[in-house]
């Protein structure tokens, strides 16, 4: 019996894509190409959903896991040596959102600045989802995906109607060159089809089970596509020093002004989205952990990941803008090549794979 179906998959993508680039990215990409920041987070998505159409192929074509599938064409130790860099990445990878959420928590949602510690809770939940079988990322894909879509409805229909739309023209005013300076400092906050090569071979796809997984991808990504265009619509030429866009964006709704910020409401509906979708990559640095290590328990990489993670966050807590820095450069470029360059080279994995499954026999 496979670990995830379908439904769970396509909902893994609606419910964790749209969270983490809500924080700082459209302030850091309204810096970048003011009103052309959305063509920014369109170049991010079109890489991703190229990357997605491969992996769809792939996921028609086996039932071979990608650990199998890795350490069939490329040997056991090049397999550990390539895992080993992808636990790496995906704890790099959670760092800097857990660091941004952290931040949104202590300055937005607490009048007085907390101790470090008062972030522990999220690695204690942490801790006890990457303890789990993948069988429970599909089961809390069938919960979260709600609250994060109420979320996002709510925040958006209270912004729409202070959105100046006209803002955004015209379209290209700031050159191919901030454009694409953009996009590459979106490739850090992007780069979820990744998540779908580490699904190959534990869910049943079809033809259009390919298709559904696509378009759940498509949906998660207009969500975060649609919120650039509000986010700049609504603050224009200032957009660049609202940094957490999240609480801003809906805050100056007439229906606020006259009753109350129930928007917090929908805030904290996709906060709560947000503790599971932070957990994804470092629940995936322990995949890697175990399949390298061969642990007979997950208790142990669970502890090293997330305890590693931890004290990475108050380490770099007060470098923040170096690790902004440092993820909108070299991180940036590490993800688009680990996220979507390497996943591209999976069909010719699973091609040796096959050829190596062959002479065994």
């Amino acid at each position: 019996m496979k670990a995830l179906k379908l439904r769970q998959v396509c909902l893994f993508f609606i419910a964790f894509i749209p969270i983490n680039k809500l924080f700082l990215l459209p302030s850091l990409l309204a810096r970048s190409a003011n009103e052309d920041m959305w063509i920014c987070t369109a170049i991010n998505i079109i890489v991703d959903l190229l990357t997605v159409s491969v992996l769809t192929v792939c996921a028609r074509k086996t039932n071979t896991d990608i650990f199998t599938m890795v350490e069939n064409a490329l040997g056991k130790v090049g397999a550990k040596i390539l895992f080993f860099v992808y636990a790496l990445f995906f704890m790099l990878k959670a760092i800097l959102p857990i660091i941004e959420e952290k931040t949104y928590i202590e300055i937005t949602l607490y009048e007085v600045f907390p101790k470090h510690l008062m972030f522990l809770p999220f690695f204690i939940v942490a801790f006890y989802l990457c303890i789990k079988k993948l069988r429970a990322v599909g089961r809390t894909s069938d919960i979260v995906w709600i609250s994060t879509l109420v979320g996002l409805i709510l925040l958006f229909a209270l912004s729409i109607a202070n959105c100046d739309f006209t803002a955004l023209l015209p379209v290209g005013a700031n050159g191919v060159s901030n454009v694409l300076k953009g996009a590459r400092v979106g490739f850090i906050w992007h780069g979820d089809a990744i998540y779908l090569a580490f699904f190959l071979g534990q869910f049943y796809c079809h033809k259009k089970g390919a298709i559904k997984i696509f378009l759940s991808f498509l949906g998660g990504a207009i969500c975060v596509l649609l919120f650039m265009v509000l986010f700049y619509g609504i603050f224009r030429s200032i957009a660049h020093r609202q940094i957490f866009a999240l609480t801003d964006i809906s805050k100056y709704s007439t229906v606020i002004s006259n009753i109350a910020r129930f928007d917090y409401l929908g805030i904290i509906a996709l906060l709560f989205s947000g503790v599971f979708a932070l957990t994804v990559p470092l629940y995936f640095a322990v995949e890697c952990l175990m399949h390298i290590f061969s642990f007979k328990s997950r208790v142990l990489p669970s502890l090293i990941v997330n305890g590693l993670t931890f004290i990475a966050v108050i380490l770099l807590r007060e470098n923040y803008y170096g690790l902004e820095s440092f993820a909108a450069y070299i991180g940036s470029y590490l993800s688009l090549f680990f996220c979507n360059v390497l996943p591209l080279f999976i069909p010719l994995l699973l091609r040796r794979s096959y050829k190596y499954e062959y002479t065994k026999n």
